[in-house]
Protein backbone atom coordinates (compact mmCIF):
# COMPACT_ATOMS: atom_id res chain seq x y z
CA UNK A 1 0.00 0.00 0.00
CA UNK A 2 1.27 3.46 -0.93
CA UNK A 3 1.94 6.15 1.63
CA UNK A 4 -0.69 8.79 2.24
CA UNK A 5 -0.02 12.08 0.43
CA UNK A 6 -3.25 14.08 0.74
CA UNK A 7 -5.86 14.87 3.38
CA UNK A 8 -9.21 15.64 1.74
CA UNK A 9 -12.09 17.23 3.63
CA UNK A 10 -15.77 17.63 2.94
CA UNK A 11 -17.08 21.06 3.96
CA UNK A 12 -20.64 21.04 5.31
CA UNK A 13 -20.96 18.94 8.44
CA UNK A 14 -17.20 18.35 8.50
CA UNK A 15 -15.44 21.72 8.69
CA UNK A 16 -18.49 23.50 10.06
CA UNK A 17 -22.10 22.91 11.08
CA UNK A 18 -23.72 24.79 8.21
CA UNK A 19 -27.05 23.01 7.71
CA UNK A 20 -29.18 25.39 9.73
CA UNK A 21 -27.74 28.53 8.22
CA UNK A 22 -27.89 27.21 4.63
CA UNK A 23 -31.52 26.09 4.99
CA UNK A 24 -32.47 29.40 6.64
CA UNK A 25 -30.76 31.35 3.83
CA UNK A 26 -32.43 29.36 1.07
CA UNK A 27 -35.87 29.76 2.66
CA UNK A 28 -35.27 33.51 2.97
CA UNK A 29 -34.20 33.79 -0.70
CA UNK A 30 -37.36 32.01 -1.93
CA UNK A 31 -39.52 34.26 0.26
CA UNK A 32 -37.81 37.46 -0.91
CA UNK A 33 -37.90 36.68 -4.64
CA UNK A 34 -41.00 34.53 -5.15
CA UNK A 35 -42.93 35.11 -1.92
CA UNK A 36 -42.79 31.33 -1.52
CA UNK A 37 -42.71 29.76 1.95
CA UNK A 38 -40.49 26.70 1.86
CA UNK A 39 -40.41 24.11 4.61
CA UNK A 40 -37.15 22.76 6.01
CA UNK A 41 -38.11 19.35 4.57
CA UNK A 42 -38.51 20.77 1.06
CA UNK A 43 -34.94 22.02 1.15
CA UNK A 44 -33.37 18.94 2.77
CA UNK A 45 -35.27 16.48 0.59
CA UNK A 46 -33.66 18.07 -2.47
CA UNK A 47 -30.09 17.78 -1.14
CA UNK A 48 -27.59 16.05 -3.43
CA UNK A 49 -26.81 18.60 -6.12
CA UNK A 50 -25.19 21.97 -5.42
CA UNK A 51 -27.39 24.81 -4.17
CA UNK A 52 -28.16 25.84 -7.77
CA UNK A 53 -29.39 22.30 -8.38
CA UNK A 54 -31.47 22.25 -5.20
CA UNK A 55 -33.16 25.49 -6.27
CA UNK A 56 -33.75 24.19 -9.81
CA UNK A 57 -35.32 21.00 -8.47
CA UNK A 58 -37.64 22.89 -6.13
CA UNK A 59 -38.71 25.10 -9.07
CA UNK A 60 -39.20 22.17 -11.49
CA UNK A 61 -36.25 23.28 -13.67
CA UNK A 62 -37.51 26.86 -14.22
CA UNK A 63 -34.05 28.31 -14.99
CA UNK A 64 -35.13 31.96 -15.10
CA UNK A 65 -36.69 31.89 -11.63
CA UNK A 66 -33.88 29.69 -10.30
CA UNK A 67 -31.25 32.24 -11.34
CA UNK A 68 -33.11 35.05 -9.55
CA UNK A 69 -33.41 32.95 -6.38
CA UNK A 70 -29.77 31.81 -6.50
CA UNK A 71 -28.53 35.40 -6.93
CA UNK A 72 -30.55 36.41 -3.88
CA UNK A 73 -29.28 33.34 -2.02
CA UNK A 74 -25.66 34.37 -2.68
CA UNK A 75 -26.32 37.88 -1.40
CA UNK A 76 -27.98 36.57 1.77
CA UNK A 77 -25.39 33.81 2.17
CA UNK A 78 -22.61 36.32 2.71
CA UNK A 79 -24.70 38.32 5.22
CA UNK A 80 -25.94 35.26 7.12
CA UNK A 81 -22.50 33.64 7.20
CA UNK A 82 -21.31 36.59 9.25
CA UNK A 83 -24.36 36.35 11.52
CA UNK A 84 -24.80 32.62 12.08
CA UNK A 85 -21.57 30.85 11.12
CA UNK A 86 -18.87 33.46 11.56
CA UNK A 87 -15.85 31.39 12.58
CA UNK A 88 -14.47 27.94 12.04
CA UNK A 89 -13.52 26.02 15.21
CA UNK A 90 -9.91 27.04 16.08
CA UNK A 91 -8.86 23.37 16.27
CA UNK A 92 -8.95 23.27 12.47
CA UNK A 93 -6.13 25.82 12.29
CA UNK A 94 -4.02 23.45 14.41
CA UNK A 95 -4.98 20.46 12.24
CA UNK A 96 -4.29 22.32 8.99
CA UNK A 97 -0.97 23.74 10.25
CA UNK A 98 0.14 20.22 11.14
CA UNK A 99 -0.83 18.84 7.73
CA UNK A 100 0.95 21.60 5.83
CA UNK A 101 4.14 21.72 7.89
CA UNK A 102 4.57 18.00 7.22
CA UNK A 103 4.24 18.55 3.47
CA UNK A 104 0.95 16.78 2.84
CA UNK A 105 -1.60 18.15 0.40
CA UNK A 106 -4.77 19.61 1.90
CA UNK A 107 -7.80 19.53 -0.38
CA UNK A 108 -11.50 20.36 -0.01
CA UNK A 109 -13.98 18.21 -1.94
CA UNK A 110 -17.61 19.16 -1.44
CA UNK A 111 -21.02 18.88 -3.06
CA UNK A 112 -21.80 22.56 -2.64
CA UNK A 113 -21.59 25.44 -5.12
CA UNK A 114 -18.18 26.83 -6.11
CA UNK A 115 -19.44 30.36 -5.38
CA UNK A 116 -20.57 29.63 -1.81
CA UNK A 117 -17.49 27.50 -1.16
CA UNK A 118 -15.29 30.47 -2.05
CA UNK A 119 -17.30 32.73 0.24
CA UNK A 120 -16.85 30.25 3.10
CA UNK A 121 -13.10 29.78 2.52
CA UNK A 122 -12.72 33.55 2.85
CA UNK A 123 -15.10 33.87 5.81
CA UNK A 124 -13.15 31.20 7.74
CA UNK A 125 -9.75 32.53 6.56
CA UNK A 126 -8.58 29.07 5.49
CA UNK A 127 -7.89 29.63 1.79
CA UNK A 128 -4.12 29.84 2.45
CA UNK A 129 -4.10 26.21 3.60
CA UNK A 130 -5.97 24.73 0.64
CA UNK A 131 -3.98 23.29 -2.28
CA UNK A 132 -7.06 22.74 -4.41
CA UNK A 133 -10.81 22.34 -4.13
CA UNK A 134 -13.59 20.47 -5.93
CA UNK A 135 -17.26 21.44 -5.84
CA UNK A 136 -20.70 20.08 -6.60
CA UNK A 137 -22.85 19.75 -9.69
CA UNK A 138 -26.34 21.08 -10.43
CA UNK A 139 -27.19 17.59 -11.70
CA UNK A 140 -26.71 15.70 -8.43
CA UNK A 141 -24.09 13.93 -6.33
CA UNK A 142 -20.78 14.05 -8.24
CA UNK A 143 -18.14 13.13 -5.66
CA UNK A 144 -16.91 9.94 -7.42
CA UNK A 145 -16.17 12.06 -10.52
CA UNK A 146 -14.56 14.73 -8.33
CA UNK A 147 -12.26 12.11 -6.78
CA UNK A 148 -11.13 11.04 -10.27
CA UNK A 149 -10.41 14.64 -11.23
CA UNK A 150 -8.58 15.24 -7.93
CA UNK A 151 -6.36 12.20 -8.58
CA UNK A 152 -5.58 13.32 -12.13
CA UNK A 153 -4.92 16.95 -11.21
CA UNK A 154 -2.63 16.09 -8.29
CA UNK A 155 -0.96 12.98 -9.75
CA UNK A 156 -2.32 10.84 -6.92
CA UNK A 157 -3.75 7.34 -6.76
CA UNK A 158 -6.87 6.52 -4.75
CA UNK A 159 -4.81 4.84 -2.00
CA UNK A 160 -2.73 7.99 -1.49
CA UNK A 161 -5.67 10.03 -0.22
CA UNK A 162 -7.94 9.93 2.80
CA UNK A 163 -11.34 11.62 3.00
CA UNK A 164 -13.22 13.05 5.96
CA UNK A 165 -16.97 13.45 5.41
CA UNK A 166 -20.20 13.36 7.38
CA UNK A 167 -22.94 11.83 5.26
CA UNK A 168 -24.22 8.46 4.10
CA UNK A 169 -23.71 9.69 0.54
CA UNK A 170 -20.02 10.14 1.37
CA UNK A 171 -19.82 6.47 2.33
CA UNK A 172 -21.38 5.46 -0.99
CA UNK A 173 -19.15 7.85 -2.98
CA UNK A 174 -15.95 6.67 -1.29
CA UNK A 175 -16.83 3.02 -1.85
CA UNK A 176 -17.34 3.77 -5.53
CA UNK A 177 -14.08 5.75 -5.75
CA UNK A 178 -12.19 3.21 -3.59
CA UNK A 179 -11.05 5.98 -1.24
CA UNK A 180 -10.55 5.48 2.50
CA UNK A 181 -13.16 7.41 4.47
CA UNK A 182 -13.36 8.56 8.05
CA UNK A 183 -16.98 9.44 8.79
CA UNK A 184 -17.35 12.37 11.19
CA UNK A 185 -20.38 12.78 13.44
CA UNK A 186 -19.37 15.60 15.78
CA UNK A 187 -21.74 18.09 14.10
CA UNK A 188 -24.61 15.64 13.62
CA UNK A 189 -25.04 13.23 16.52
CA UNK A 190 -28.50 12.19 15.29
CA UNK A 191 -27.03 10.00 12.58
CA UNK A 192 -24.08 8.62 14.57
CA UNK A 193 -25.45 5.13 15.23
CA UNK A 194 -26.59 4.69 11.63
CA UNK A 195 -23.21 5.84 10.29
CA UNK A 196 -21.39 3.41 12.61
CA UNK A 197 -23.33 0.53 11.05
CA UNK A 198 -22.14 1.57 7.60
CA UNK A 199 -18.52 2.55 8.28
CA UNK A 200 -16.23 1.25 11.06
CA UNK A 201 -14.02 4.36 10.85
CA UNK A 202 -16.04 6.96 12.75
CA UNK A 203 -14.78 10.15 14.42
CA UNK A 204 -17.12 11.49 17.10
CA UNK A 205 -15.32 14.64 18.33
CA UNK A 206 -13.02 17.35 17.04
CA UNK A 207 -10.29 16.25 19.44
CA UNK A 208 -10.53 12.75 18.02
CA UNK A 209 -10.23 14.21 14.51
CA UNK A 210 -7.03 15.96 15.56
CA UNK A 211 -5.67 12.70 17.01
CA UNK A 212 -6.50 10.70 13.88
CA UNK A 213 -4.84 13.26 11.61
CA UNK A 214 -1.75 13.32 13.85
CA UNK A 215 -1.56 9.52 13.79
CA UNK A 216 -1.88 9.39 10.00
CA UNK A 217 0.84 12.01 9.62
CA UNK A 218 3.24 10.07 11.84
CA UNK A 219 2.51 6.81 10.03
CA UNK A 220 3.09 8.31 6.60
CA UNK A 221 5.98 10.74 7.03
Amino acid sequence: MKKLKAFVFDFDGTLSYTDEFIVRTMMEAFKNILNKDLTVEEVINNYGPSEEGVILNILNKDEKKAKLVFDEYLKLYKINHEKYDKDIDPIFYEIFDNIKKNNFKLIVLTGRSEKTLNLSLDQFKIRKYIDSYYFGSVLGVNKPDSFKKLEEDNNLSNDEIVYFGDSKNDIKSCLEAKVKLYSVTYYNKNQEEEIKKLNPNVITSLNELKEVVNKLILENK
